[in-house]
């Protein structure tokens, strides 16, 4: 069995191996002339690795990871990163509300239910209990956080 100083190595071995592949080898050269930043709002190396527990990602500009050239690869902190890959899949045109949500517990139907349920006296925690859930999604949906379009 690894010790945990092992495994920590391997990783590493490992997270080095599939920069390499993934960038040409080009991964710390675009960090490097990029100053060790984000391109869009400027986290540095250090502080993005202090805030998320990793290093600093580089991004494929125009989303094929097969061009690997320094003019097609910038540096991006994990946010700004997530949020170019959400536009990228143009989540705008996708309908994820409601149970059209992939990962919705609730239907339409329920959600006009528990609502009903709690303004008439019903406490949350019952309620969750019930339909298999938390207290958070209950509340979340009952102060119109979530399910906003019903």
């Amino acid at each position: 069995m690894k010790t945990n100083e092992q495994k920590i190595k391997y990783n590493k071995y490992i997270n080095d191996y599939r920069h390499k592949v993934s960038f040409g080898g080009l991964r710390e050269k675009v960090i490097k002339r990029d100053n060790s930043k984000c391109t869009n709002c400027k986290m540095t190396r250090v502080a993005h690795q202090k805030n998320f527990g990793k290093d600093i990602t580089v991004d494929h500009v125009n989303g094929n990871r097969d061009t690997n050239t320094m003019k097609n690869l910038v540096t991006l902190c994990l946010t700004c990163h997530g949020s170019k890959d959400g536009q990228r899949a143009d989540y705008s045109k996708r309908d994820l509300k409601g149970e059209k949500h992939g990962r919705s517990k609730l239907t339409e139907k329920e959600v006009v239910e528990i609502r009903k349920r709690v303004a008439s006296g019903e406490t949350q925690v019952s309620i969750a209990a019930e339909f298999g859930v938390t207290v958070t999604p209950i509340y979340l949906l009952v102060h119109h956080k979530t399910w906003k379009h019903i």
